[in-house]
Parts: C-alpha cells; sequence; structure tokens
C-alpha cells in the first residue's frame, strides 16, 4: 500500500512538473497587476494632455478624487508602483492636463 502511495505521488510529481507554465496559468489565470515605475514617472512633463499621461503609462491609473470649482475641473489619481508597500503615483489634472505629480517609493 505504502508502495501505491509513493508510486502516485511521484507520478503526480512527475506530472505537474513537466506541465509548461502556460497550461498551468491557463488553469489558474492570474490578473496582470498594472503598475508604475520610476523610469515612465519621470516621463510625464507638466502640461501633458490626459490622454498622452495615459499613453505613456499605459493604462489609466485608480481615479481618486475629483472636484470643480467654478470652471476648473480637478482630478486626482493614484497609480500603484513597484510592488512594494506604499509605493505608488499621485497625478493630478486640471482641465484634462498634468498640472502636478507626485512619487513615493519608485523604481
Amino acid at each position: 500500500m505504502n508502495k501505491l502511495f509513493l508510486i502516485l505521488g511521484f507520478s503526480l510529481f512527475f506530472l505537474i512538473g513537466c506541465t509548461g507554465s502556460n497550461q498551468i496559468n491557463a488553469i489558474y489565470p492570474r490578473e496582470v497587476e498594472e503598475l508604475i515605475t520610476l523610469y515612465i514617472y519621470e516621463r510625464l512633463k507638466l502640461g501633458m494632455s490626459k490622454e498622452e499621461v495615459f499613453d505613456l503609462i499605459g493604462f489609466e491609473c485608480d481615479h481618486m478624487h475629483v472636484s470643480e470649482i467654478e470652471d476648473v475641473l480637478t482630478e486626482f489619481y493614484t497609480c500603484n508602483g513597484s510592488k512594494d508597500t506604499g509605493a505608488n503615483a499621485i497625478i493630478t489634472f486640471q482641465n484634462e492636463y498634468l498640472y502636478a505629480k507626485t512619487q513615493t517609493g519608485l523604481r
């Protein structure tokens, strides 16, 4: 009986070891994390349009807050970065153009 479990265990181990990573990902799909890097952050220039910014980053960051005072629309976005706890960038737009940016811990 112990030999049967031993043979089954090794067989299972062998089958899992021979499975390609694409097959595993098909069974257990992972969400692709959208992360901003310091390299991308440094390429963001004040005055860029919102479309230019998100095209450069490659995704739209999390929309955190919006306010409108008189004719000025201000929007804040947070982008996660570098998989380190707390690494992020905060991007501020006024009337659809990059107005301010700040980052913590990006690599």
